[in-house]
């Protein structure tokens, strides 16, 4: 079946943060930090209306969902890009970043830093991503701060 990519609208997002929520924990992460991070979690109507989101369907069920937004200039941020754990290691993350380029370069991007835990940097790696290791003391998320390095990529294209 077909993967077809569409704008998120508000009523999608009870369902895209059951994605995220079981994105996040099919990676073993214990329940009290899920617990700790379900608000950075939880993708509400105001988040959609404050950030551009996609969303990648097969059907009715999600496969993936992303948000982007301008921090400055031609430099854009990458949020809540969660992967259904059903459809990990399927090549589905090659068709959200297929559109998350064509997406950022219609919009005249040129950077993409992404901030994450140091244990997700492979995956951004094999995507053609650059990092650097940025200081635990950033506060990008509020969860963030608990550990001591984060990558952050750049995105090269």
């Amino acid at each position: 079946m077909k993967i077809v990519i569409e704008k998120v609208i508000p009523d999608d997002a009870e369902e895209l943060t059951k994605v995220a929520t079981a994105a996040k924990k099919h990676w073993g992460y214990p329940d009290e930090w899920i617990d700790l991070w379900q608000e950075d979690l939880t993708i509400t109507p105001e988040k959609i209306h404050s950030r551009d989101y996609y969303a990648g369907r097969i059907g009715q069920a999600f496969i993936f969902v992303y948000s982007i937004s301008p921090i400055s200039g031609t430099t854009y941020e990458l949020a809540d890009c969660w992967m259904a754990p059903e459809y990990i290691g399927q090549g589905h993350g090659r068709t959200l970043f297929a559109h998350l380029i064509t997406t950022l370069k219609s919009r005249g991007c040129t950077k993409l830093p992404v901030l994450m835990l140091q244990v997700a940097g492979g995956r951004w790696q094999v995507a053609g991503c650059k990092w650097q290791v940025a200081s635990g003391r950033l506060q990008v998320a509020s969860f963030i701060n608990r550990f001591r390095r984060l990558r952050r990529f750049y995105g090269g294209w």
